[in-house]
Formats: structure tokens, sequence, C-alpha cells
């Protein structure tokens, strides 16, 4: 992170640093509000890792832990686009973009996302857990592979993207990760 710190020229990936912290701090707000604790906080070289105790949680509780994180960085993020309409200050602007992507990405069903958490949830509610496990599993490959096949297509179309090639190469580690 440091080095990307020091790489970027805009300040885009501190306010995109900043956007994952927002959300982490969202986890916490909702786990506070089920009165839950969490089982272990680790600072990373990507960022902060919430373990969250949610073995004694009603699903409802489950469901506001797994989706705190989206649901602060829409609401962080609606309010700095409302204050950017009334001042045109164009860093809520981009205040604003960053938490709805980071609040996006986060959705997405990839093993190691909230999105996982999620649909794995909500699957158990009305199947068993495995073929619950199974389902998530098999959407979360579904869901990696397609980054992979549009980065393929961009950098075959002479339009190659770093940015999109770092994020399939984080969720090709979440997928690897997820299947040991």
């Amino acid at each position: 992170i440091c080095l990307l710190l020091l790489y970027d020229k805009t300040g885009l990936m501190s306010v995109g640093l900043f956007c994952f912290y927002i959300h982490e701090i969202g986890h916490f707000i909702a786990m506070a509000i089920s009165h839950t604790r969490p089982e272990k906080l680790k600072f990373c070289a990507y960022g902060i890792i919430i373990n969250k105790n949610v073995n004694r949680c009603t699903n409802k509780e489950r469901l506001l832990i797994y989706s705190g994180g989206c649901i602060l960085n829409i609401i962080i993020g609606t309010l700095c686009y409302i204050i950017f309409c009334r001042t045109d200050n164009f860093a809520l602007l981009y205040l604003s973009a960053s938490n709805f992507i980071t609040a996006l990405f986060s959705a997405l069903p990839i093993h190691g996302l909230d999105g996982y958490d999620i649909l794995n949830l909500i699957l158990s509610l009305k199947m068993k857990i495995i073929t619950a496990e199974k389902i998530s599993k098999t959407v979360s490959c579904v869901f990696c592979v397609l980054p992979i096949i549009m980065c393929v297509c961009l950098t075959t179309l002479g339009a190659f993207s770093l940015n999109l090639m770092i994020t399939c190469l984080y969720l090709v580690i979440l997928l690897i990760i997820s299947l040991f």
C-alpha cells in the first residue's frame, strides 16, 4: 500500500483507501447494533480484516453485519454527492464515486467479499448449508472469470488496463484461497 500511495500522483489511491476504512467502520457499527464483538481484527498490507463473530447472531443480525460496510459506503457516497451538487467541490465527487465503487465491489458474490457471505446466508435459509455453499462457490467462480475475460478482451483490443489487471489478480487470489 505504501508503494502504491507513493506512486499515485492523483491522490485517488488514498481516497480509495479511506473508503475501505469507512467500509470496515460500517461493519463495526453493524456489530455494535447487533451487540456482537469482532472475533479478530487484523491489519495487513491491503487493509483491515475483521473476523466477524456471528455464531450467536440471528439471521437478520448476520445480514446487517455482512452488509454494514456496503450500507455505510452508500450513505457516505450519497451524502458526498448531495454536498457536491451544492458546492461543486470535485473532491467530494471523487469521494462519492469511490464509496459507491467500494460498495459495489464488496457486494460481488466472490468468496472473501461481503457479497459472498450475503449470498451464502440467503441461500442457506432456503436449502441445506452444503448445497448453499456449493452454489455460492460456483457463483463466485463465475464472477471471478468475467473480469478476467474482460481484461483479456481489452488487452487484445489494445486497451490494456493496469487497474483491471490488478483487480483480476486480486479476485483470482481470493478464488484460490476459497478453494483450499
